[in-house]
């Protein structure tokens, strides 16, 4: 059964919308992999980063879902280390990482190990980074 607006909504504001996506044997728009770093409660954040199984049967899910990991532990060793709370870090670089890539413009065709670049310069040239 296809999700209501409001369910994809719902999903898109608490970082699910990958989630929602993968049940509804959709493909993950790459903003959505990127929505689950800007947008999930930083115990959510701690269990991407963590060493439990990740999710994703398909080849190209399961990479993404390493890309999640990685930039998860990222977001978390930042908030460490500048003392800047993860929500201000989400509002401000992670988000701005989200909106470009959910733009109406011509989709990006981006690597794995491009978008993992992106976000980490990002995250490390926010103001509060220094």
């Amino acid at each position: 059964m296809a999700p209501t607006v409001a369910e994809e909504c719902e999903a898109f504001l608490t970082g699910r919308y990958a989630g929602l996506a993968l049940a509804c044997g959709r493909s993950v728009p790459l903003w959505a992999w990127i929505n689950l770093l800007a947008h999930a409660q930083p115990d959510d954040l701690r269990g991407l980063a963590g060493d439990a199984p990740l999710p994703g049967t398909r080849a190209d899910e399961g990479r993404w879902w390493v890309v999640v990991r990685r930039l998860a532990g990222a977001v978390l060793d930042e908030a460490q280390r500048t003392h800047v709370p993860i929500a201000i870090i989400q509002a401000v670089p992670l988000s701005a990482v989200e909106s470009w890539l959910v733009d109406d413009g011509p989709m990006p065709q981006i690597s794995p190990d491009q978008l993992i670049a992106v976000v980490l310069a990002v995250l490390h040239g926010h103001p509060a980074s220094a």
